[in-house]
């Protein structure tokens, strides 16, 4: 096979994953994407379709675990989870400070009181 057979080859599989790349971005996004027989360079937007499957990727991870609720308990769980983090953070936060002061002032014994002879 000739270099301009593998090069025409490669630029035809690219163009049916940019095609695909286009159904996927439009099913997720129930229609937000120009349909792929509407877009003339397929190849031309390649690189922001993956960025944009990323994205959502990313999107769709961070929020599945408010999937199914409304609105008003999906708020309700982020402001409990942040509250949890918080509180996790000032613990540790404290625990370090416990830890930094105690190797800086190490515990000395007490000296015993002297006691004066009369």
């Amino acid at each position: 096979m000739s270099n301009l057979k593998k090069i025409d080859a490669q630029l035809k599989a690219l163009e049916k994953v940019s095609e695909s790349t286009l159904k996927v971005l439009n099913e997720v996004t129930e229609g937000g994407y120009l349909d792929a027989s509407q877009v003339e360079d397929k190849l031309h937007f390649l690189p922001q379709m993956i960025r944009n499957l990323y994205h959502l990727k990313q999107t769709l991870t961070e929020n599945e675990p408010f999937e199914g609720l409304t609105e008003e308990d999906a708020a309700k769980k982020k402001a409990a989870d942040k509250e949890a983090a918080m509180k996790k953070l000032q613990e540790d936060a404290a625990a370090t400070l416990e830890k930094i002061h105690a190797d800086r002032n190490p515990k000395t014994e007490e000296a015993e009181p002297i006691e004066e002879e009369s």
